[in-house]
């Protein structure tokens, strides 16, 4: 069975969903960010680019 996440068993965590889904949701999203850092940034993608994820663990908080 192919399903958009699954555990290491390969059972599904929940609905399908696909492009334009906003499972459970009638009203619209705005999405917002907070920083508590002055030098921090954040690069947001909409749709334009390829999905590329990046995980970084900052141990000098």
């Amino acid at each position: 069975m192919a399903c958009s996440f699954c555990s290491g068993n390969n059972n599904q965590y929940g609905l399908f969903f696909s492009t334009s889904d906003t499972i459970g949701r009638d009203e619209q999203l705005y999405p917002c960010i907070g920083l508590r850092s002055q030098d921090g940034s954040i690069e947001v993608n909409f749709g334009s680019r390829n999905w590329i994820v990046i995980t970084v663990f900052l141990l000098d908080l």
